[in-house]
C-alpha cells in the first residue's frame, strides 16, 4: 500500500480524517496548496500559506458533536 494512503488510512480508522476523503482529494489539495497562483508573489504564498493549509486541515476533521 502507498505510505500516504496507509497515513490517510490510518487517521480515517481512529476516527481522525473523515472516511469519504480519498487519497486523490487529499493529494489534489496537497498539490493546489503547494503550488501558488499565476501573479501571486511568494511574499503573499508565505502569508496566507498558514491559514491556508489549516482551512484543508479543518475541512478533513470530523466534525466534533456537540
Amino acid at each position: 500500500m502507498h505510505a500516504a494512503q496507509l497515513l490517510l488510512t490510518r487517521a480515517q480508522q481512529t476516527g481522525q480524517v473523515r472516511t469519504d476523503v480519498s487519497l486523490e482529494e487529499l493529494m489534489t489539495a496537497v498539490t493546489q496548496l503547494s503550488r501558488p497562483l499565476p501573479g501571486i508573489s511568494w511574499s503573499a504564498t508565505d502569508q496566507l500559506s498558514a491559514r491556508i493549509l489549516q482551512l484543508y486541515l479543518d475541512g478533513l476533521l470530523l466534525p466534533n458533536p456537540t
